[in-house]
């Protein structure tokens, strides 16, 4: 998908930690511009110093909404299981809003609830502490995406964890 993207291009990760994953990206396609986006960055910004690499401290709703962060692609990884039903369905309309290309969702996986339209209307379940089992087919179904872009997230997300286990962030048992 990063290959197909043009000169200048934006990924931003929503909820980049401490920039690892964002960054080897930034390394391996010098011709997109990649933004993280945390509530803390100090760490990341220290840390990875690209030219096509930027960080921006908040809340990425927050960020999208006033038009500050507008991205092309946007990609989360163990995140978006963190936000509420109400939240995450906010951050999809943001994402039909502002036109994004194409968005990349990478959860832990509980069974094959996380990407199914098989599944009666519940969208979302809790877990325990903060955690949310969303069935995203189901919301961005909801927000007028098609099976087509569905199956495009995907294979993004397919790519997305080959670079993480590149990067060894991810252990196979």
């Amino acid at each position: 998908m990063l290959q197909q993207l043009r000169d200048g291009e934006i990924i931003c990760e929503i909820g980049c930690g401490n920039g690892d994953v964002v960054a080897f990206l930034a390394e391996q396609y010098p011709h997109l511009k990649f933004v993280g986006v945390d509530f803390s960055i100090k760490n990341a910004e220290d840390k990875h110093k690209f030219n096509n690499l930027k960080f921006l401290k908040g809340y990425a709703l927050e960020l999208l909404e006033r038009k500050t962060l507008l991205p092309n692609v946007i990609f989360t990884s163990s995140t978006s299981c963190l936000l509420n039903p109400k939240e995450f369905d906010a951050y999809i309309r943001m994402f039909k809003e502002n036109t994004i290309s194409h968005v990349v969702i990478n959860e832990p996986m509980w069974g094959d609830f996380v990407f199914s339209n098989n599944y009666s209307d519940v969208k979302s379940y809790h877990l325990e502490g903060a955690v949310w089992k969303h069935n995203y087919g189901l919301y961005f179904k909801d927000h007028g995406y098609t099976e087509k872009k569905q199956k495009q997230s995907l294979l993004s997300i397919l790519c997305l964890l080959e670079w993480i286990l590149k990067l060894k962030l991810l252990t196979i048992f």
